[in-house]
């Protein structure tokens, strides 16, 4: 049986390529990263002492792209097609392991 997980990515880098330097990217210790934007979580989220922001972006990139290193928490990102950066909220890599879920929040909201 083909690995779903592996086909799924490698249909992910096939969209990436297909939209050629127009591929949103970001900018993360000092690499250039493609990724496709996922649906905003920018939604409250209760959490003990009341609600928080979600996140203010949420982000899908090949694992692969990052080169072994993952973001962490409160590190700072670029989203280089309208310049802003974000901190990191979360970096999840996906069941399979091929994918990379990068949540982050605008830099200005609070650590």
């Amino acid at each position: 049986m083909p690995n779903v997980y592996a086909k799924h990515a490698a249909s992910v880098a096939t969209v990436m390529d297909y939209i050629g330097p127009a591929c949103p990217t970001i900018t993360w210790a000092g690499n250039l990263i493609r990724c496709l934007p996922r649906d905003s979580a920018n939604y409250a989220k209760l959490d003990p002492g009341g609600f928080r922001l979600e996140a203010d972006i949420s982000l899908v990139c090949l694992l692969a792209d990052f080169n072994g290193i993952l973001p962490k928490p409160n590190q700072m990102f670029t989203l280089n097609t309208d310049g802003t950066t974000y901190r990191v909220e979360s970096t999840r890599v996906l069941t399979g392991g091929t994918l990379v879920r990068l949540t982050g929040y605008h830099q200005q909201q609070g650590a």
